[in-house]
C-alpha cells in the first residue's frame, strides 16, 4: 500500500495571500493528480467490469473468487462487517433472498492508485424480497442507492472492501421511511 505524506496547509488555507492558490496547495494537487488512475465504465479495468457483472448475475461464487482468502467486507450501511470467502457469499446470496431478484449495479467513475481502488455505482431493482431478520418486508417498489467502494487488491485479489450507501434513501424509496419534510 502506499503511504502519502502531506505538508501542513499554509494558514491561509489552500490560498496565498494574494487570494490564488498557493504553490504547496498547487503542487500537491498535480502530485495527487499523476498519482492516480481515473476512468469511467466504458474504460474500467477488466477486473472491475467482471466483478460488476459477476454481482449482476448474481453470482455470488464468482465474486468470491476474486477475493483472497481472508478478505473483509465491511456495509457500512447496515455496521456489518463480512470475514472470509464463505461470509461475502452468504452476504451476496442474501441480496437476492432478502432484497431483490432483479438488483443491478451500474457502475460509474474508477479510481485507482498503487493497490487502492474505488469505485462509484448505482444499486438498482425491485424491492421484491423480504428480509425477516432485519423485520423489513418486501414492499415491492423500485429503488435506486447511488454508493462507493472503496478498496485494496494484493496479488490480483481483492482483501479489503468497504462499501457506502444511502439506507435512508432505499428506505424512503421502498415507503419504509417516510420522505423528509
Amino acid at each position: 500500500m502506499q503511504i502519502l505524506a502531506f505538508r501542513s496547509m499554509p494558514a491561509t488555507g489552500p490560498f496565498g495571500a494574494d487570494g490564488r492558490h498557493s504553490s504547496r496547495y498547487a503542487s500537491c494537487r498535480i502530485h495527487l493528480r499523476a498519482m492516480r488512475k481515473t476512468v469511467n465504465e466504458q474504460n474500467a479495468p477488466s477486473w472491475v467490469k467482471k466483478y460488476v457483472d459477476a454481482c449482476n448475475r448474481h453470482d455470488s461464487q464468482a465474486v468470491v473468487d476474486m477475493m483472497s482468502e481472508d478478505i473483509q467486507v465491511v456495509d457500512t450501511a447496515f455496521g456489518g462487517t463480512f470475514k472470509g470467502k464463505d461470509a461475502v457469499k452468504a452476504l451476496i446470496d442474501g441480496m437476492d433472498a432478502s432484497l431483490s431478484s432483479d438488483y443491478v449495479f451500474t457502475l460509474g467513475k474508477v479510481v485507482e492508485s498503487g493497490d487502492s481502488y474505488s469505485f462509484e455505482w448505482v444499486l438498482s431493482g425491485t424491492h421484491d424480497r423480504a428480509n425477516p431478520d432485519l423485520g423489513i418486508p418486501a414492499t415491492g417498489k423500485w429503488f435506486e442507492c447511488p454508493g462507493v467502494t472503496i478498496g485494496v487488491r494484493t496479488d490480483g485479489l481483492i482483501t479489503e472492501n468497504r462499501d457506502y450507501w444511502n439506507l435512508a434513501g432505499f428506505l424512503m424509496q421502498t415507503g419504509l421511511l417516510p420522505p423528509l419534510g
